[in-house]
């Protein structure tokens, strides 16, 4: 066993315990550690807390909370009051004198940060200075401060000030209805999703972390501060050293298993739970295998039945939280965007994918929505049933099946063809009629036992694509779980299959499947040289993967094999240049990926009509480059002309459009222009609000409705000043 291996499984056995000693006071803290029976188990905590308690002596968070520590220096920052402390430190509100601007520096225990990780820990600020949301604390700055007595440093790091209460203190305090506080947890939700795009993740999602301001607008606090105290943050789902909070972490946190987006979404069903119930769904408490035990065994009660009157919770609320918290990561939403869509759902009375697809439940909510509707809805349904019966009692149940599954999937393919590669509403498509149709379709196909092996998976493969073009992607999953399961595939079949799984894990932020799964799509692509578009396509996914994990040079390497193969396409349009310009700017090199988008604009531009959705795209993702260098004039004329050739060609409405749009506006407002912005988000948001519904249509317009709160957050602050 490696040395990094050994310290990794010791530091795993007494992280709780540390976290729980260092909030005692020194008598506490001494008959803590004398109860700890494991003799090699209490040297390791009490050599932890040694070096823990290495940090300046102004800082420690031993010291009284009154203690004098104003106008102490910590780098560049001058220190005004303390504002918080905890197992992991002291949050203190500072000053940058050079600049005038007031900051929440937090000074963190040295006996938190493995050994290796102050070494490439101003590393890290690239990372978490691109998460770039009004719903998550900008990440400032890090350093480390002299910690004496171990002749070594503690690490600090800096955010933006957030004036606010914790999440469910805010819920209470107000009174809040549970409407009003599943609107709340969507937006925390969003602002997870936006940084699981951007390869990071929090690993402790708690109330104290997600606050709420008097405007309503919600804030995550300390996204990345764990990541920077790994010991080897670039493998964001290593096992091994993790800061967690017990009460919030899961199983595979306080087993010291692999860490993915599963484990925010796993956090967040704790927070919805005592959103809903003002509870916590486990106890958790006691020495660490008391703490495993619970989390990993006991099962929490549903929170309808948590309340006096849970009939507002029960079925969907019920049936969400438990998918949330369900023990195996797998069994859990595939991403957070999929758990803030479920809710969503429930919100406007549409099924939620948590509860299984009944008819009688499904009924129930067509009802619910369309009161008024219902008899003549129920007229067409009956009209229908009848005509379907007498269409199978004419033919052989089997001939029927498989002739109804052809003729609906080549309906339903025709009818979105062109459109897998863009968003539908795009077209003005309604998404939950298309869904609709794809579910049946689905479901008849898997009936259909005389179509070949092959030409089943692929059906099922294009029906996947086809929900993934809509935004469902547990649905495209699904589809594409069931095509791998069916036996004798061919090898192309086979390599077709996991083609797609491997997309669809990589869009779910599964990274390391997404690279398993691929790289054995790519290997038989590659014996059979057949197909080389399916290849190129391998590759540059696979390469969003090896960026997902921090393995930059694989990613950058994939990328650029992607793209050499693509050039020798007859239909070439420059789409890996597109993704190389994405993992290189990930890597930190701007300008090259600044060129990589630049040039695949131009190539799309003699590939596409002018205003055609794929140029559009490139021109607002090379905006958003410019605006990730502060570059915010030329950012501002780029996306300008791309929201001006979408809104030429697709109107006001096409989702492009009201995409540029919403980039526009950021532009505008951080060249100062906030009433320019605000005009520009404001008309956005009136167009997204007549877009058909749907999860790309419901995260456009939480967006918009996060960025015009974020516009009057900082124009009062400014009136303020």
């Amino acid at each position: 066993m490696s040395g990094r291996a050994s310290d990794a499984e010791r530091w795993e056995a007494v992280q709780d315990l540390l976290l729980d000693a260092l909030d005692l006071d020194e008598d506490a803290r001494v008959a803590y550690v004398a109860a700890v029976r494991d003799p090699d188990l209490r040297a390791e905590l009490m050599e932890l807390l040694d070096v823990a308690d290495a940090v300046p002596a102004f800082l420690d968070a031993g010291e009284p909370r009154d203690a004098d520590v104003a106008g102490r220096q910590v780098g560049p920052y001058r220190i005004v009051r303390e504002i918080g402390r905890g197992g992991q430190g002291r949050v203190f509100l500072a000053e940058r004198d050079d600049v005038g601007t007031r900051v929440a520096l937090k000074v963190v225990r040295g006996g938190l940060a493995a050994p290796e990780a102050v070494e490439r820990f101003l590393t890290e600020r690239r990372v978490l200075g691109r998460l770039d949301h009004p719903g998550i604390a900008r990440f400032l700055d890090a350093g480390t401060v002299e910690a004496d007595a171990v002749g070594g440093r503690a690490p600090y790091v800096v955010m933006e000030v957030v004036e606010g209460a914790p999440i469910t203190t805010f819920a209470c305090d107000r009174g809040l209805s549970v409407s009003e506080r599943l609107r709340l947890f969507a937006q925390a939700c969003d602002a997870v999703a936006y940084a699981h795009g951007r390869l990071v993740v929090h690993r402790d999602l708690k109330p104290s972390n997600v606050l709420v301001t008097e405007g309503g607008e919600v804030k995550l606090l300390d996204f990345g501060v764990a990541k920077l105290l790994d010991a080897d943050a670039h493998d964001l789902t290593r096992t091994g050293a993790q800061i967690l909070t017990p009460a919030y972490a899961a199983p595979e946190q306080v087993t010291g298993g692999a860490i993915t987006v599963a484990t925010d979404v796993y956090a967040l069903g704790v927070l919805l739970y005592e959103l809903l119930t003002d509870a916590r769904p486990l106890d958790v408490e006691g020495d660490l295998a008391s703490i495993v035990r619970t989390v990993c065994e006991t099962e929490p009660r549903p929170p309808s039945s948590r309340v006096d009157d849970g009939r507002d919770l029960r079925g969907d609320l019920d049936a969400i939280t438990s998918k949330a918290l369900a023990k195996r990561p797998a069994q859990r939403y595939s991403s957070v965007e999929a758990l803030a869509d479920d809710v969503r759902r429930h919100l406007e009375g549409l099924p939620v994918l948590a509860r299984p697809p009944t008819l009688r439940y499904q009924a129930s909510r067509f009802l619910r929505r369309h009161a008024l509707g219902a008899g003549v809805g129920a007229l067409a349904v009956a009209f229908a049933a009848t005509f379907v019966w007498r269409e199978v009692a004419l033919r052989s149940e089997a001939e029927a099946a498989r002739d109804e599954a052809q003729a609906t999937t080549d309906f339903v393919t025709g009818m979105f063809d062109g459109h897998t590669d863009a968003f539908a509403s795009e077209e003005s498509v309604d998404t939950l009629r298309a869904v609709g149709l794809l579910d049946r379709a689905a479901r008849q196909l898997a009936a259909d036992s005389l179509t070949p092996p092959s030409t089943k998976a692929g059906l099922h493969v294009r029906l996947g694509r086809l929900f993934e073009g809509l935004g469902y992607r547990t649905r495209a999953r699904d589809q594409f779980n069931v095509a791998g399961a069916i036996p004798g595939l061919s090898e192309a079949a086979r390599a077709d299959v996991n083609l797609h799984t491997g997309m669809n894990a990589q869009s779910q932020g599964e990274c390391e499947y997404a690279i398993e799964t691929l790289t054995g799509a790519i290997e038989t692509l590659t014996a059979s040289g057949a197909n080389e578009v399916g290849l190129s396509d391998a590759l540059a996914t696979r390469s969003i993967s090896h960026a997902c994990i921090g393995d930059y040079d694989r990613s950058i390497a994939d990328a650029q094999a992607a793209h050499a193969l693509s050039q020798r396409s007859p239909d070439y349009d420059g789409v890996d240049l597109h993704t190389l310009a994405d993992v290189l700017f990930q890597a930190g090199r701007a300008d090259e990926a600044i060129d990589a988008i630049t040039e695949s604009i131009a190539v799309a531009d003699r590939r596409y009509p002018v205003g055609h959705p794929i140029p559009v795209a490139r021109r607002t993702y090379h905006g958003s480059l410019l605006l990730g260098v502060d570059r915010f004039a030329e950012a501002e004329a780029v996306i300008r002309e791309a929201h001006r050739q979408s809104l030429a060609r697709t109107g006001p409405m096409g989702y492009r459009t009201i995409e540029a749009a919403r980039f526009l506006s950021l532009a505008l407002q951080r060249m100062g222009q906030s009433d320019a912005a605000n005009r520009v988000a404001q008309e956005a948001a009136r167009n997204a609000a007549a877009m058909p519904d749907g999860p790309l249509a419901g995260r456009l317009r939480t967006q918009l409705q996060e960025h015009i709160r974020s516009i009057h957050s900082s124009r009062e602050g400014s009136e303020a000043e």
